[in-house]
């Protein structure tokens, strides 16, 4: 009896510390062609033998219901499989500001993603853009303009994460006619267990945040009574 549940202890922490190693390689593409926009991303451990992706090929604003709509295509050793979804702007605001809400409350969340940040690889990055604007004058400043966009963005990924090659970034400035043309793609990978960390981190500052609010909460209530 005994000997069966240290065997299934065994194993679990055997199986939980092979994942906390594993590396996961994140591939992220998108273009832009006018009106056309693909996004995919996808998710690869142990050399392609577990494989995830997402790919939203279509993207469209509903004018009458003031929503996003998008098509979202996943494929996986399970199966193949399409979703029709609807995103309002009040849901992505409303998102939004949980979101900066939550970065306000948890203490010490830009040291934990730097330095989760430090303990990924890019291995590719590329980003090729074709731009005109039916004006040269236009058309010559916007071009600048996105190659500083681009170094810096860039730049910013080189001081914080570890980068494997160089990138390749390129604008070709298009004088005749209006042209709107971008193609990006990045490969990052990093340890599963860095990732499980810097999650345990978080939850423990929201954690700590939430009993503190709600110890105060108690005390304010407790002495509004006692006057």
């Amino acid at each position: 009896m005994w000997f069966t549940i240290w065997l299934v202890i065994g194993l679990i922490l055997f199986l939980f510390l092979i994942v906390s190693i594993s590396k996961l390689t994140i591939h992220m593409s998108y273009e832009h062609r006018g009106d056309d926009d693909q996004l995919t991303i996808r998710f690869r451990m142990w050399y392609g033998l577990i494989r995830y992706s997402i790919s939203v090929p279509v993207l469209t604003i509903d004018e009458e219901t003031a929503s996003l709509n998008f098509k979202e295509e996943t494929d996986s050793q399970v199966g193949h499989s399409e979703k029709e979804k609807k995103l309002s702007w009040r849901r992505i605001l409303y998102d939004l500001r949980q979101f900066e809400r939550f970065l306000k409350h948890v203490h010490g969340f830009y040291k934990i993603t730097r330095r989760f940040l430090r303990k990924m690889t890019v291995k590719h990055f590329s980003w090729e853009t074709a731009v005109g604007l039916d004006d040269a004058a236009l058309t010559a400043q916007f071009s600048g303009l996105l190659w500083s966009i681009k170094g810096n963005i860039f730049g910013l990924m080189a001081h914080y994460m570890r980068v494997k090659s160089n990138p390749t970034l390129s604008v070709n400035p298009i004088y005749q006619g209006f042209v709107s043309k971008t193609r990006l793609s990045c490969m990052l990978s990093f340890r599963i267990g860095y990732a499980m960390i810097a999650g345990l981190q978080v939850l423990l500052h929201g954690r700590r945040w939430f009993l503190n609010k709600k110890k105060s909460q108690g005390l304010n209530e407790g002495g509004m009574k006692h006057v």
